[in-house]
């Protein structure tokens, strides 16, 4: 395709990695906020907005998924974003379970090192959708 216009399907998945980043950038701001070793009503409301946002995510990017599958997209473009699918994929699966267990750390050194994950799988979930933005939205 090289410098060809994006066709209307290769525009709206673009669009779809667009809004899951847009997406993310709000789950990080919501974690920034988050404030480590206080577990009152404020934070947990803030931690269940983060759990909500990150279902939202997840359920976005299948829909990414579906729609690469279905997309006409040529084979070396298909491989080189298949690394970041994958890795995209195991970074939600693995920022959902973190989420889980952080309401029950109890230690600050617990709440330290949980918030230090979340945002590690953050900044690495951020590279790879954005990587494949740039893929799919340079076709």
């Amino acid at each position: 395709m090289g410098a060809e216009k994006l066709n209307d399907r290769d525009e709206k998945l673009c669009c779809q990695v667009k809004a899951a980043l847009q997406d993310l950038n709000q789950l990080m701001d919501y974690q920034d906020h988050l404030e480590a070793g206080a577990w009152d009503s404020q934070n947990l409301q803030k931690m269940s907005a983060l759990r909500s946002q990150t279902a939202q995510l997840q359920a976005r990017f299948q829909g990414i998924l579906a729609a690469i599958a279905e997309a006409d997209i040529e084979l070396a473009v298909e491989q080189r974003l298949r690394p970041f699918q994958t890795e995209a994929h195991r970074r939600l699966r693995l920022l959902s379970l973190e989420l889980m267990k952080l309401p029950t750390a109890k230690q600050p050194e617990t709440l330290a090192r949980s918030h230090s994950t979340i945002q590690d799988h953050l900044t690495q979930l951020r590279g790879f959708l954005q990587a494949m933005a740039d893929e799919l939205c340079n076709l």
